[in-house]
């Protein structure tokens, strides 16, 4: 017999039995929620599940719920992009909604024990929805799904199931490492185009002139300000209001995550200047947030040397398959080698009736946004292989 439990925080489960279930995807690992539980500042609330069989874990997942009053990048963004305030004036929102995603990051959804068989994976993965859905319903919200990716099939043929609509989400960008060292990178560019290998090596010289030098930080101290400071301006750019995390964001991510995670800076004239957080496991590296000032920074190509070249340095150098460069600045990544795979969003509307008219919306968001990305190269997402992948 099968039994679900939802808790309003993950200290509430044992850590082995949560680690068991996510394996090597460190962007649902333990430590990394933990960390955001215990800094984001915002409206967005956790909710956990478990399904147990005989008090045995076999399947888990995750929701945030978003109320109406949630000033961040929402899904009133995506659906409205710049017509968000017109058409909540109107009275049109998809909020409050219980979204279930990788925090900030793209992965898996639902985690099932490997040792499950189609048959029993099905009935854990119906468990972990019937929880998800009861909890939007006890806050009269919409259930959805955001980076959805193609190969999660089980989790596709469900949500259809059970009547959801679906839609494009923006792309994902992501590297894979194909090369024994940096110069293999470099060949691998030069063949794609000769100008952006010159700029790369220029960048990369422009940088060291300047005095640039990374560092990987073994601990934080007195310099999370600093740190925060650097996120907070990026943010600010794309974004309305500061950077979401407290201050003793980077500590908690060293503490929570130990060797599954680096924090590199860019260090000008005793100055810090740049920031990235890096969170690895198994073959795999996320990227999911840098942070430059760029007015002291200049023009020494910190941004691309923080965000894209150290990192790759970096993931030759451990031996890592692939690097996970989150969404936006698709041209700028796809110069540099990255590959572009489109993410889909799975929403049904609470509201009785209100559905069809969701996926009325849905086919013009979808048209809206096969033209807005229409310049990409956008390919077919191929998930590593078993041995290689989270």
């Amino acid at each position: 017999m099968l039994t679900t439990e939802t808790w309003p925080n993950i200290r509430n489960i044992p850590k082995g039995d949560w680690e068991r279930l996510a394996g090597r995807d460190v962007m649902s690992s333990y430590g990394w929620l933990k960390t955001i539980e215990e800094t984001q500042v915002g409206h967005t609330a956790p909710t956990y599940y478990l399904v147990k069989g005989n008090g045995v874990p076999l399947g888990a997942s995750v929701s945030y719920f978003t109320g109406n009053s949630s000033d961040d990048h929402n899904l009133n963004t995506i659906f409205f992009g710049r017509m968000m305030h017109q058409a909540q004036k109107l009275g049109f929102s998809f909020l409050p909604a219980l979204e279930c995603y990788p925090f900030r990051a793209y992965g898996k959804h639902i985690f099932l024990a490997e040792h499950l068989d189609t048959s029993a994976r099905q009935r854990v993965s119906e468990a972990l929805l019937d929880g998800i859905e009861a909890e939007a319903a006890r806050h009269q919200a919409s259930p959805c799904f955001l980076h959805v990716m193609q190969p999660e099939e089980e989790l596709w043929n469900l949500l259809f199931r059970r009547g959801y609509q679906m839609t494009w989400d923006y792309p994902l960008n992501y590297l894979d490492i194909e090369w024994s060292d940096f110069k293999g990178y470099k060949d691998f560019i030069r063949r794609r185009s000769r100008n952006m290998v010159r700029n790369i090596t220029k960048e990369i010289n422009r940088n060291r002139r300047e005095g640039v030098v990374m560092e990987t930080l073994p601990d934080v101290g007195e310099k999370a300000n600093r740190l925060w400071e650097l996120m907070n301006i990026n943010y600010q750019k794309y974004n309305p209001g500061a950077f979401p995390f407290k201050r003793t964001y980077f500590q908690r991510l060293l503490d929570n995550l130990g060797d599954d995670v680096e924090i590199t800076v860019a260090r000008k004239k005793d100055r810090l200047t740049g920031v990235s957080v890096t969170l690895h496991r198994g073959a795999i590296a996320h990227i999911p947030m840098v942070g430059v000032d760029h007015a002291f920074a200049g023009p020494d190509a910190t941004y691309f040397n923080l965000g894209c070249y150290q990192p790759i340095q970096n993931a030759i150098e451990k031996g890592l398959k692939r690097i996970y460069f989150g969404n936006a600045q698709y041209h700028l990544k796809q110069r540099r080698g990255c590959k572009i795979s489109n993410c889909y969003i799975f929403y049904k509307s609470f509201r009785p009736g209100m559905n069809r008219l969701v996926g009325m919306w849905f086919h013009v968001h979808r048209t809206w946004f096969m033209r807005k990305h229409r310049s990409f190269s956008v390919q077919p997402y191929h998930p590593l292989t078993r041995n290689a992948s989270p």
